[in-house]
């Protein structure tokens, strides 16, 4: 009967060893990014895109989305938070120039003319 005993103790405390709870923590958090969205204000069409430039970063080309297509689907180009020059350029013509404030996971709407 001793024997039963000690093996059942010894099973128990097998069994609340091999079940470890230690300290677990997790961070997460919204990623330190912005979005800007370009959509077209008219019926103009900027098939070929536009040319973006943000403060004196090199420029890229954006795609510009019809209104209708936003809601279905849409093309975000990723930027940092904080004070941005945007100026958005289509054939050596500016379209859109402006001081923006970006917020973290905001996404900005440029409506082009």
């Amino acid at each position: 009967m001793k024997v039963g005993k000690y093996i059942i103790m010894i099973v128990f405390l097998g069994l609340i060893s091999a079940c470890s709870v230690g300290v677990v923590s997790q961070s997460s958090g919204k990623e330190n990014i912005g979005y800007l969205q370009f959509v077209q204000g008219s019926n103009l069409s900027y098939k070929k895109g536009v040319t973006v430039y943000i403060d004196d970063n090199p420029p890229f080309t954006a795609k510009v989305e019809k209104e209708k297509r936003i809601k279905i689907k849409s093309t975000n180009y990723t930027i940092t938070p904080g004070q941005r020059n945007i100026k958005v350029v289509e054939n050596n013509r500016i379209l859109y120039e402006k001081e923006l404030y970006i917020v973290t996971q905001e996404t900005k709407r440029i409506v082009l003319p």
